[in-house]
C-alpha cells in the first residue's frame, strides 16, 4: 500500500507539472497560432493541419504507441533504488534494465522508417494544388523520424519518473513550433496557398524537443542500433515479455489509430479543401483544451493504472476505481458546461480568428465540436484503464469489437457526408458515435475488473443537468440579442462569465460530499506498515 501511495503521490506531482507546462506552452501556442490563422490561406491551412498531420500522426502512432504501452509495465528506476525489485521483473540491475529500455525504444525508429517509405510516395501522388506541397511532405517525414530517434531519450525520463522534466521538453518544442510557423508565415505572405511555414515549424519542434530531451537525460551518445544485455549468462537484445505484450497490442492499436484519426482520414480523402479548412479550424480550438489538460491526464492515468495493477490487490482496485470515477465525473461536468457555453463559439471566432473565418460556417462547426471534447475525454480515461491492465489475450479478444466499431464508424461517415451532406459536422457526429461505442466496451471491462466502480457514482445529478438546460436557454437568448446588435459585446462577455461562475459554484456546493468521499493517499499518507501486511 505504501508503494501505491508513493506512486499516486509522484504521479500527482508529475501530472501537476505536466498540466502546467502543457497549459503554458499550449496557451502561448494558441495565441500565436491565431495570428498565423489570420495570415494563412484556408486551403493551405487545411492541407497542413489535416493531410500533413495525418501523415505524421500515422507514422508516430503506429511506430511507437505499442512500445510506450508495453514499457509502462516495466519496473521504474525507483524500484531498483529501494532494493525492492522482485519477480516478475527479470533484470536485477539498473544498467541492464536501462539498456533494455533503450533497445526497445529503437524499434519505433525502424518501424517508422519503413512506414515513411510506404506512405511518402502515396502522399506525393495525392498532394493538392498547394505551393511547396512536396517539399512540405518531405520535411514532415524527416521531422517524424527525428521524433522517433528521440524516443530512447523520452523513455529514459519516463523510466526515471521525471515526468515534469519530460513535459517541459515537449513544451519547449511546442513553443518553438508556433513561433517558427508564425515567423515563416510572415515571410511567405506574398505567396498564396503555401504550407511550407507549417512544415518548417514542425521540424523546428522536433529539433528543439530532441535537444532538450538529450540535455535532460545527460547522455553523451545516441543509439542507432541495440546493445546486447547479459541475462542469465546469455546476451539478449530485448525482454521477451515486453515483445510478447507488444505483439498483442499492435493489431488493436492499428484499429485504434484508424478510429481516432478517422475524422481526419475521411476529411483528407472525401472532403473539399474548403471543408477541410473549416474542420481544421474547429479541431484547432477544440484540441487546445484536449492537449493542455486531457493529454497529460491520460498519459499519467496509463502509468497509474498499470502500476496499481501489478499487485492486483483490493486496495489497488479501490484506488483505480476512485481515479476513474473522479475523472469521469469531472468530464461530465465539462459536458454540462458545453451545453450552455457552445453558443459563444461565434464570439470566440470574432475575437481570435477574425472576420475571414467568422463569416463562414466555422462557428456552427466549432459549437458541435465542443460536445465532442468531453466524449473524447471520457474515452481517454476508460481506454487508459483497459490498455494498461488488460492481458494479451484480453486485448486480442477485444479486437473483434474494434473491427465492428471500425465498420460502423466509416459507414456512419458515408451516411452523414454523402446522404445528409453535413460537411464538417458529419465528421464530428461519426467520431462521437465511434468514441461512444468504445466507451461502452471499456466500461464493460471496468465493471468486470473493478468491483467498486459504478456509473451512478460518476453522474453529476439531476439538479445540475436541469441548471445547465436553464442556462442554455439564457445564453441562447443573449446570443440572439448580440447577433441582432441589441446587446453590447462587453455585456455579452460578462453574461458568459456570470453563467460559468454560477454553475461552478453550484457544482462545488451540490457535489461537495462526492469530493470528500474520494480519499487519495496522495493527500493522506498515514497508512502504517503493519496495516499493509494485514491487508496483503
Amino acid at each position: 500500500m505504501v508503494d501505491q501511495d508513493s506512486l499516486l503521490s509522484s504521479s500527482a506531482t508529475g501530472l501537476g507539472f505536466s498540466v502546467l507546462f502543457q497549459a503554458l506552452s499550449r496557451v502561448l501556442n494558441f495565441i500565436v497560432n491565431q495570428f498565423t490563422i489570420r495570415l494563412s490561406n484556408p486551403l493551405a491551412y487545411g492541407f497542413a493541419t489535416i493531410k500533413l498531420e495525418v501523415l505524421q500522426s500515422t507514422i508516430l502512432f503506429l511506430s511507437r504507441e505499442a512500445i510506450r504501452l508495453a514499457l509502462q509495465r516495466s519496473p521504474p528506476k525507483s524500484k531498483y533504488a529501494e532494493g525492492e525489485l522482485k519477480l516478475p521483473y527479470k533484470f536485477k540491475t539498473k544498467e541492464g534494465q536501462r539498456q533494455v529500455i533503450i533497445n526497445v525504444s529503437l524499434l519505433p525508429l525502424y518501424v517508422g522508417f519503413g512506414l515513411c517509405l510506404i506512405l511518402t510516395p502515396i502522399y506525393l501522388k495525392s498532394s493538392v494544388a498547394v505551393n511547396s506541397a512536396s517539399l512540405a511532405i518531405g520535411i514532415y517525414v524527416v521531422s517524424s523520424l527525428l521524433r522517433l530517434l528521440s524516443e530512447q531519450l523520452y523513455q529514459q525520463l519516463q523510466w526515471e519518473e521525471r515526468f515534469a522534466r519530460r513535459a517541459s521538453c515537449e513544451g519547449y518544442g511546442v513553443v518553438s513550433n508556433c513561433f517558427a510557423t508564425f515567423i515563416f508565415t510572415l515571410f511567405e505572405r506574398g505567396r498564396s496557398s503555401t504550407c511550407l511555414p507549417f512544415a518548417i515549424g514542425n521540424f523546428v519542434e522536433s529539433v528543439t524537443c530532441f535537444y532538450f530531451l538529450w540535455k535532460a537525460t545527460g547522455f553523451n551518445r545516441v543509439f542507432f542500433v541495440p546493445t546486447p544485455v547479459n541475462f542469465d549468462g546469455k546476451e539478449i537484445l530485448w525482454d521477451k515479455d515486453i515483445i510478447t505484450n507488444l505483439g498483442g497490442q499492435s493489431y488493436q492499436l492499428v484499429l485504434k489509430h484508424v478510429l481516432t484519426e478517422g475524422d481526419k482520414l475521411m476529411a483528407s480523402w472525401l472532403a473539399t479543401p474548403t471543408v477541410q479548412g473549416l474542420f481544421a479550424l474547429a479541431t484547432n480550438y477544440g484540441s487546445i483544451f484536449a492537449r493542455i489538460l486531457l493529454r497529460p491526464i491520460e498519459e499519467q492515468a496509463h502509468i497509474v493504472f498499470a502500476q496499481l495493477n501489478t499487485d492486483n490487490t483490493t486496495d489497488g482496485k479501490k484506488k483505480a476505481s476512485d481515479v476513474a470515477s473522479l475523472f469521469i465525473r469531472l468530464y461530465l461536468y465539462l459536458a454540462l458546461f458545453v451545453v450552455f457555453g457552445s453558443p459563444y463559439s461565434l464570439l470566440l471566432l470574432n475575437i481570435t480568428a477574425g472576420r475571414q473565418w467568422s463569416g463562414s460556417d466555422a462557428a456552427s462547426v466549432l459549437s458541435i465540436y465542443a460536445y465532442y471534447v468531453p466524449v473524447m475525454a471520457i474515452n481517454g480515461i476508460t481506454e487508459a484503464y483497459f490498455v494498461s491492465t488488460a492481458s494479451v489475450q484480453e486485448i486480442i479478444s477485444q479486437t473483434r469489437y474494434m473491427l465492428f466499431i471500425s465498420v460502423a464508424y466509416f459507414l456512419s461517415g458515408l451516411v452523414f457526408l454523402q446522404w445528409f451532406s453535413l460537411g464538417p459536422a458529419g465528421f464530428i457526429y461519426s467520431n462521437m458515435l465511434n468514441l461512444g461505442l468504445r466507451i461502452i466496451i471499456s466500461i464493460r471491462y471496468m465493471y468486470k475488473r473493478l468491483p467498486n466502480f459504478k456509473l451512478k457514482d460518476c453522474s453529476p445529478g439531476a439538479p445540475l443537468f436541469l441548471l445547465s438546460l436553464i442556462l442554455r436557454a439564457v445564453t441562447q437568448y443573449t446570443t440572439n440579442l448580440w447577433k441582432a446588435d441589441q446587446l453590447n459585446t462587453l455585456l455579452y462577455i460578462a453574461s458568459a462569465a456570470f453563467s460559468a461562475s454560477l454553475f461552478s459554484i453550484c457544482i462545488a456546493y451540490y457535489d461537495r460530499l462526492f469530493f470528500k468521499s474520494i480519499r487519495f493517499n496522495t493527500v493522506r499518507n498515514d497508512t502504517k506498515p503493519k496495516d499493509t501486511k494485514k491487508n496483503a
